[in-house]
């Protein structure tokens, strides 16, 4: 399983939906990266009003502009939405901890970097290799 991300994308909801909806559909999800076996990414829905709503949920499926979803991730709350709603992919805390989580315990390897490099995930080994300058690496 891989957290996936795309830069900048941002569209909004084609139709209304509720809170026990499971199946998105956005006006254009062109932008959305490509969600294999075991993918996912997690998007954000925003009303961007004075007091805004707004929800994680986790894409497990895109086809087309059909969005399969599971709602209420990241602490946040299924709720109702509106047909234009804001809808984006943020980095959130769930896929920071992912990240983190997946890389428990993983080998990285660091090439030819000629700036300060600061690496620091839990239990990961690290390889620095080409160092010019200093290299900071925080094994927790």
């Amino acid at each position: 399983m891989a957290v996936k991300f795309s830069n900048n994308f941002s569209t909004s909801l084609s139709s209304a939906i509720n809170a026990t909806t499971t199946s998105v559909t956005l006006a254009d999800a062109s932008g959305m990266p490509t969600i294999g076996a075991n993918d996912y990414a997690y998007i954000t829905i925003d009303t961007d009003t004075n007091s805004p709503t707004i929800e994680v949920v986790k894409v497990t499926g895109v086809s087309s502009n059909t969005l399969t979803v599971v709602r209420g991730q990241d602490g946040t709350t299924a709720s109702s939405f509106s047909a234009g709603t804001k809808v984006e992919l943020r980095v959130t805390a769930a896929a920071l901890d992912d990240i983190s989580t997946a890389a428990n315990g993983t080998t990285f390897t660091v090439f030819g970097r000629s700036a300060n490099t600061n690496i620091s995930l839990a239990n990961a080994a690290f390889t620095v290799v080409g160092r010019s300058q200093n290299t900071v690496v925080g094994v927790l």
